[in-house]
């Protein structure tokens, strides 16, 4: 054999040896690294914060809700939520929490017949959403601690889904439960496997899910931001003093506290170019928008109820009377006279047939 002969078997022995070493070894050492090896990177080349560690998932047994299929959709407005989520719907049924005992949840037909109460046991509800054959709640009994509790739509079943006491402002959206704990951070809690995500380091005071984002103000501080519900694409909007945030069709509609003035006035901004505008001069404490049309408590008139356009045109006062807690469903605005307190009262939204819902 000659030594050219030798040299091209010795290069064809290598060449099959690395390929073995690739195939089954390097490649799957590949696949076992981490999948937050490399940070998120958005479309500007700005590298984002990765979605920090979660903490234990709940005690909870997970078993019952591992082969569900996910609900798409939301249980609840985000102008109801940030109101208390007092009330809410499907197409047969209006859910309504009452202003009375622990805030008891009845249900009943959209015509206002069939009223009955949803569970026996005493404990109060809040931050109500209802998607699929799910009622999803914080339970506000002595005994609870304002955990995150799910119900049948009948009040037949029953479960605890985390062990955070204080758990507020609860949105279902798509299913996951977002949600602020009682150290103020932001969590998702998915629905079928009951795992928990802390996603962002930032304390929160106020959100909203919309369409893959979350709109939130920090806790105590200044500054409107948005960031992925995955934990990613973290930017911050402006340093004004958010009290309420609702985002409604392309626009962030908020309140910022104007400390030199103690007044609370109501602004929008677009979602895509961030331009904002000053759209009332009313000092606003409660809002929420409904069809082109918002709803506020009017502190400039005894905290009176009034609405105007969404671009702040046609401002007019609906009732007079004191208000707070609005929520809307349908043609009719639902609010309490004291916060926190459920609606006692409703309206309609262009201000006629009043009525108690204690009667």
């Amino acid at each position: 054999m000659t030594i050219k002969s030798i040299i091209l078997l010795a290069v064809i022995t290598l060449t099959i040896v690395i390929t073995i070493l690739t195939i089954f070894i390097i490649l799957p050492l590949i696949s076992t690294l981490p999948d937050d090896l490399y940070p998120n990177v958005d479309g500007n080349n700005d590298v984002s914060p990765s979605p920090s560690p979660s903490p234990s998932p709940s005690t909870n047994d997970p078993s019952s809700n591992s082969d569900e299929d996910i609900v798409m959709g939301r249980g609840n407005t985000p102008g109801n939520i940030i109101n208390g989520g007092y009330i809410a719907q499907t197409e047969d049924w209006i859910y309504i929490v009452e202003a009375s005992g622990q805030f008891p949840l009845y249900k009943m037909r959209h015509d206002y017949s069939e009223r009955q109460r949803v569970h026996p046991t005493e404990q109060g509800f809040t931050f109500v959403n209802v998607i699929g054959d799910w009622i999803y709640y914080s339970n506000m009994s002595i005994n609870s601690g304002r955990n995150i509790y799910r119900m049948s739509i009948d009040g037949g079943k029953q479960e605890k889904l985390n062990d955070e006491r204080n758990s507020w402002l609860i949105t279902v959206v798509d299913g996951y439960i977002y949600y602020i704990g009682s150290d103020y951070y932001l969590y998702k809690l998915c629905i079928n496997t009951l795992n928990i995500e802390k996603i962002i380091e930032d304390k929160v005071g106020m959100f909203n899910v919309v369409n893959d984002w979350i709109y939130y103000a920090i806790y105590e501080n200044h500054g409107l931001y948005k960031i992925h519900v995955d934990g990613y694409n973290q930017t911050k909007l402006n340093d004004d003093y958010i009290h309420g945030i609702i985002v409604y069709n392309e626009w962030i509609y908020y309140t910022s506290y104007i400390q030199e003035e103690r007044v609370s006035l109501l602004y929008r901004m677009h979602i895509y170019d961030n331009n904002y505008e000053k759209i009332s001069n009313d000092n606003i404490s409660f809002f929420n928008i409904s069809e082109e049309w918002i709803y506020y408590s009017n502190r400039s008139d005894n905290d009176y109820l009034y609405r105007m356009k969404t671009d702040g045109s046609e401002n007019e006062l609906l009732y007079a009377d004191k208000v707070a807690m609005i929520n809307i469903l349908g043609d009719w605005v639902y609010y309490s006279s004291l916060s926190p307190l459920p609606p006692m009262y409703r309206v309609r939204i262009d201000g006629s047939d009043h009525e108690s819902l204690l009667d």
